[in-house]
């Protein structure tokens, strides 16, 4: 492992240099539905370089046409953070139309 300005850096997270306790599958109490089917890099870099606390994504999938429909399922994305300081200043930097869920 190596140190850097942002903790330490793991070979999982040298790509992108996400710390290992954020990022893909970490949900926490301040969830922001981006009404979209994917995360943006630019969302991703913003947390990396603003958020105080921990963050993450994930998706919301509706299983319910997974397999009579493969190819027209839907799928949410959603941001998660662990303080709500860091989702209001998110809004406050992104104009996304957004439903903040618990």
């Amino acid at each position: 492992m190596q140190e850097d300005d942002l903790g330490k850096v793991t070979p999982r997270s040298l790509i992108v240099n996400i710390p290992d306790t954020c990022g893909y599958e970490k949900i926490f109490s301040h969830n922001l539905d981006l009404k979209d089917p994917g995360v943006s890099y630019g969302y991703v870099n913003w947390c990396v370089e603003n958020c105080i606390g921990l963050w993450g994504w994930w998706f919301e999938r509706d299983i319910s046409k997974f397999y009579t429909d493969p190819d027209n399922h839907t799928t949410n994305a959603y941001l998660s953070f662990e303080m709500e300081e860091d989702l209001v200043l998110f809004n406050l930097t992104h104009d996304i139309s957004h439903q903040h869920t618990k």
